[in-house]
């Protein structure tokens, strides 16, 4: 495991740690997988030397059952499972593991399994969240470039630490004006080992800019939605009325606060408030095909993608079909859709009609969002929320 490197940094030190000149299928592949025809070796003693050198400060260890291990966001890490196989001698766990195995009296080796909780460090001063807020958006940011989803859900955290942190001022504020009444100051004694906690002020300003643009971003797709939607196109788009969040969840399919779906199929990219949702997927096949807006706007999804498990078949009733750029409104090669009249099997328009769906809340709700974070980040004494 290393430190928090900035992208060249990492580009370098995969580069000593693999032997390969090429750090790119490293950083953003899985170059350990098991299904791979020729895999990496594991880092030699000499490569971690090379990188202590460089002061990217590597950490080579093995993990006991019962130990827990908190790796910081951003840093590059692998792992493996302890086999009781031997490794080279030039291995970077060579002489940690033979340690362990000669304890052992029998070298069998033991079931393992490991536990993961992901979760993203917030910060403590308005600068440091700022920071970090920024730099987790940035690793989003260049993952989407290379088509890979990121465990991490950024603007979604953003939004609602958004929310939470108003409400938490909201409160803060009235309990200082009730204290204010009674001029009474009773000291109060810190417990030992609490940690620091920003106020709700401080994570408001560090996570404004960010805030700020994800807000931005939303409202420009929004806009250019609504232009498609009264503009002449094949690609026809709608916009929906209410959020996600809105729909009765005893009959509703679609649950806005999980995870299933709300990455986009294309790219990856998380779906956090504002996305894209494929009528043709929905009304022919029952199923949820979701784009970001940015792939939608690249055209990205005139493509066929398989959604029915079962087949390949280029057919608007079995999978995704956005490439279709037939006009055949007979039945030349499927049959007649039932919705646009159009050929199934080389016509069919239904997979490049797509509706615009809020996820949490709507566009208004967005904007009071991004307004009373100001306000409250404000350094304007008196303060009044639009709640």
């Amino acid at each position: 495991m290393l430190r928090r490197l900035t992208e060249k940094e990492k580009s370098r030190a995969l580069r000593i740690l693999t032997g390969m000149p090429d750090s790119h299928g490293s950083l953003y592949g899985f170059p350990h997988r098991d299904d791979l025809e020729t895999r990496l070796a594991w880092p030699s003693k000499e490569a971690i030397r090379s990188c202590e050198e460089l002061g990217f400060c590597p950490s080579v260890f093995i993990l006991k059952a019962g130990q827990i291990l908190h790796i910081n966001k951003g840093r590059l890490h692998a792992f493996r499972k302890l086999a009781p196989s031997t490794l080279c001698k030039t291995d970077c766990h060579f002489d940690l593991r033979n340690k362990i195995l000669q304890t052992k009296e029998h070298l069998t080796e033991d079931i393992c399994f490991s536990i993961a909780w992901d979760w993203m460090y917030k910060g403590v001063t308005s600068n440091g969240i700022n920071k970090e807020v920024s730099g987790i958006l940035e690793c989003a940011r260049l993952n989407r470039e290379h088509n890979l989803q990121s465990l991490a859900i950024p603007e979604t955290c953003l939004l609602f630490l958004a929310k939470q942190s108003i409400a938490t001022h909201q409160i803060e504020t009235k309990i200082n004006a009730t204290k204010s009444l009674f001029q009474m100051d009773i000291p109060s004694q810190p417990k030992q080992g609490a940690r620091s906690e920003p106020n709700a002020k401080t994570v408001l300003c560090g996570i404004l800019p960010s805030l700020t643009n994800i807000v931005r971003s939303h409202k420009s797709a929004a806009k250019r939605s609504e232009r498609m939607r009264s503009g002449k196109s094949s690609s026809k788009v709608s916009i929906d009325s209410h959020p996600n969040t809105w729909e009765n969840p005893v009959t509703s399919v679609v649950d806005p606060y999980g995870a299933e779906d709300f990455s986009c199929k294309i790219c990856g990219e998380e779906l956090s408030n504002v996305y894209m949702h494929c009528d043709g997927c929905e009304k022919l096949l029952n199923k949820d095909y979701n784009i970001c807006c940015t792939c939608h706007k690249e055209g990205k999804y005139n493509t066929f993608h398989q959604v029915n498990p079962f087949t390949k078949n280029q057919d608007s009733m079995l999978n995704h079909t956005g490439n279709m750029e037939g006009e055949q409104k007979n039945n030349c090669c499927g049959q007649s859709c039932t919705i646009c009249s159009y050929c199934t099997g080389c016509s069919c328009k239904c997979h490049q009609c797509f509706t615009l769906h809020f996820r949490f809340m709507n566009l208004q709700d967005e904007a009071e969002l991004l307004e009373n974070a100001k306000i409250i980040a404000s350094p304007a004494k008196k303060i009044h929320l639009n709640i």
